[in-house]
């Protein structure tokens, strides 16, 4: 057999067992090229995140009628959509500045929702900016007590620990949110009494826990 597999000058006769020698030698240097790796990027993602943007309701008497949980659920989307330039500072200012959008928050909602349009100054004129730290401001109000409960102690039922000590607040997991809450916050978020507890506080009996403050 003529070849010139092994860079032999043609016209040199090879044997079989340097023909197959060469030919390993090729496959071998095949093998050991690097594979090429193919990312493929998730768009599940970020395809869900944009539909939530874009199903997001700016009607005013539509965000107003929502629950206050979801009414903050609602702020932080909006922040996002704002931030992304998706919506209108004057749309979403003309909802985060009306009393009625902080009816039933809890302070220490408000106090969250304050901080995440804080993030946010920059996208609002400084004439909103000033309306939304003024003391006429619901939110404001509401900033101000959650401030004041955390220097003497939110008045809520305390709870007894394992060494017999009243030196807490018992709170519960809201599965609607993940976050943690008292009774008092449950009640006024889902109705109820003390005597008789919402359901909702009920089912997260084996989330509970003593807050220390």
């Amino acid at each position: 057999m003529w070849s010139d597999f092994s860079g032999q000058p043609p016209g040199v006769l090879l044997s079989g067992q340097e023909v197959y020698a060469s030919r390993g030698r090729k496959m071998d240097d095949k093998r050991n090229v690097p594979a090429e790796v193919v990312r493929r990027e998730k768009k599940g993602d970020k395809e869900k995140e944009k539909a939530d943007l874009e199903a997001l309701t700016y009607d005013r008497r539509t965000v107003l009628t929502k629950k206050p949980k979801d009414r903050q659920k609602w702020l932080a989307k909006a922040m996002q959509a704002l931030s992304k330039k998706e919506v209108d500072a004057n749309t979403v200012f003309e909802i985060i500045s009306s009393s009625g959008f902080y009816d039933k928050v809890t302070p220490r909602m408000a106090k969250q929702m304050y901080e995440v349009i804080e993030q946010h100054w920059g996208l609002f004129s400084s004439r909103q900016i000033s309306l939304l730290k003024s003391d006429k401001c619901e939110l404001q109000k509401l900033v101000a007590r959650a401030d004041e409960e955390e220097e003497v102690g939110a008045p809520a039922k305390k709870a007894r620990t394992d060494d017999g000590g009243a030196d807490g607040i018992e709170r519960r997991i809201d599965t609607a949110d993940g976050s943690a809450y008292s009774l008092d916050e449950f009640i006024q978020e889902y109705g109820g009494s003390r005597a008789e507890p919402p359901a909702q506080w009920r089912d997260a009996s084996h989330t509970s826990f003593i807050f220390r403050s």
